[in-house]
């Protein structure tokens, strides 16, 4: 859906048209009519047949272009612009990574900050699961009782029990908040 698979010049693509970009066309005009219902929904079937060439008319009539049943370089980037936006806006929002990518990093006992504190979100929002964890209280400090849960937590998931949260602990943690709060990865 971006210029490399655009038309070239002034190729345009008509009635009995089969090259490869011709899928990429119908596919954007079908995402716009999915999304919009303003166009009729066509198969997607690499063949500029009937139904595309009037979802395209459609197309050019909405965005004011001459209405040819045509795709020209201006039918292409019309059609290019409103399936992105769609997309676009029909995506999740990206999902927040905090745990640092640096090999063998932890977060020890003691350790104060941020990534503490929604270590201790994390706990607190399992803790209705495992009722040992207590209360977390959210310090942003890796104190004895946030330990005493993260140490809970690394028994129950047969997870090695030491004084830190390491990548093995942090991401069982995730996958199992993502779950509970109902995020898939």
């Amino acid at each position: 859906m971006n210029g490399a698979n655009a038309p070239r010049g002034d190729v345009f693509y008509d009635i009995g048209d089969t090259e490869a970009a011709v899928r990429v066309y119908q596919e954007m005009l079908r995402t716009i009519s999915q999304a919009t219902g303003e166009l009729p929904l066509i198969g997607v079937d690499g063949v500029y047949g009937k139904g595309t060439e009037e979802a395209t008319r459609q197309l050019q009539a909405m965005c004011g272009l001459p209405v040819t049943g045509r795709v020209d370089r201006a039918t292409w980037e019309a059609a290019a612009e409103k399936s992105l936006a769609i997309r676009e806006r029909n995506t999740p929002p990206l999902g927040i990574k905090p745990f640092p990518c640096t090999a063998g990093f932890c977060i020890e006992c003691g350790a104060h900050g941020n990534l503490v504190l929604l270590l201790q979100i994390v706990l607190e929002e399992l803790s209705s699961v495992y009722e040992e964890f207590g209360d977390i209280p959210l310090t942003g400090t890796l104190d004895n009782r946030t330990m005493r849960a993260v140490r809970c937590f690394q028994k129950k998931n047969f997870l090695a029990e030491n004084e830190e949260v390491n990548k093995e602990t942090w991401d069982a943690l995730a996958r199992q908040y993502n779950f509970r709060i109902g995020v898939s990865e």
